[in-house]
């Protein structure tokens, strides 16, 4: 922990390639799969969501999000101004809460469709941006391909006020602090006189980072096969009423929520039921992470005009590569193709709901 921050921010500032993270226009998509990861109130540590149905709760919502904000902003008086959904962050989570200010760089259209998706972005959320709560900010994070400790900024320079104050506001979830989410590409422009430097993270767990998905576009299929047998297995017998009914795994407004096996019975962890939904959650998650990637990279190429994307891979060396944002857009195509046939085909899902 440190009570000077300026050389500490300035180290991140070199990292990524931007003249100052206190002004900078910041953004990312940031998506753990992990069913244990996740939006919590315990011990009051994240701001209650101002609407608990206002979230992204599946696949479905998913590929509408970017789609309805460009049309909302088209149909804002001929005028559009996609830049600023570049300061959307996305973690699934979305941290919709109480005394969040409508976004000052869009029109009131597109605010509204961010409400109502319960999304928002680093402005509203972080508008003063303390030292010590951006610097811990991204001691949650690491480098794809690294170590725990190839995180952006060392976990020393974190306090416990900065810690608290990124969880609360649900930029992260306090399982990050302990296990860092990874990074993989960073979209970032230098601003001129007028206008200021603009950085994105795109991050995940590492199976959303790959660079093949064929073993990713498989895995989903086993995972839905072995959820589906798993609840047809359940359905077979007599499933008690704490697990048919509980509503923490089988909302699928509660799939970013996370799940802490602590506060279930051994009975309730142990059903085939139980297990199906954790499952399904886990899918859930890992189909929206591809539409969200994607979605994103198309955005940038197309309304921010992004050619070329730093890429941070420890497994190819410690020193980021440019590449070229048609390849990335490439990457992620057949596999979010492969996801959106799934929700048509299946309907349990593009709903997000297994019963």
């Amino acid at each position: 922990m440190t009570d000077n921050f300026a050389p500490i921010l300035q180290t991140a500032c070199d990292v990524l390639g931007v003249g100052n993270l206190k002004t900078t226009v910041l953004g990312g998509t940031l998506i753990d799969v992990d069913e244990d990861s996740g939006y919590t109130t315990k011990a009051g540590v994240m701001s209650g969501l101002r609407r608990p149905d206002q979230v992204v709760t599946c696949p479905n919502d998913a590929l509408l999000v970017y789609p309805t904000i460009e049309q909302a902003e088209r149909e804002n008086d001929g005028h559009s101004d996609l830049r600023a959904v570049g300061g959307l962050w996305i973690n699934g989570f979305m941290p919709y809460s109480r005394g969040i200010m409508e976004p000052d760089n869009m029109s009131k259209a597109g605010a509204t469709v961010l409400a109502k998706f319960g999304m928002v972005t680093v402005e509203q959320l972080f508008k003063s941006r303390p030292d010590n709560v951006l610097v811990t900010l991204f001691t949650f994070f690491k480098w794809y391909g690294g170590t725990d400790e190839d995180r952006i900024l060392p976990k020393e320079v974190a306090d416990n006020t900065g810690i608290g104050g990124v969880i609360r506001r649900g930029m992260a979830c306090s399982k990050w602090a302990i296990k860092p989410l990874p990074v993989r590409y960073v979209v970032k422009i230098r601003g001129d006189a007028p206008s200021r430097d603009h950085v994105y993270l795109v991050g995940g767990s590492p199976e959303l980072l790959a660079d093949n998905f064929t073993e990713l576009a498989k895995s989903i299929g086993d995972m839905y096969k072995t959820a589906r047998s798993l609840m047809d297995a359940g359905a077979k017998t007599t499933v008690p009423n704490d697990v048919k009914y509980c509503d923490e795994l089988s909302n699928p407004q509660k799939v970013w929520h996370e799940y802490d096996e602590e506060d279930y019975s051994e009975a309730v962890r142990t059903h085939s039921v139980t297990k199906a939904r954790l499952l399904f959650k886990k899918l859930n998650r890992t189909i929206q992470g591809i539409i969200f990637i994607r979605n994103y990279f198309h955005f940038a190429k197309h309304f921010m005009k992004i050619k070329k994307v730093a890429d941070f891979n420890l497994k190819n060396g410690s020193t980021p590569v440019e590449v070229d944002i048609d390849v990335l857009v490439d990457r992620y195509e057949d596999v979010y193709q492969y996801v959106r046939n799934l929700c048509r085909i299946y309907p349990e899902i593009g709903s997000g709901k297994l019963d």
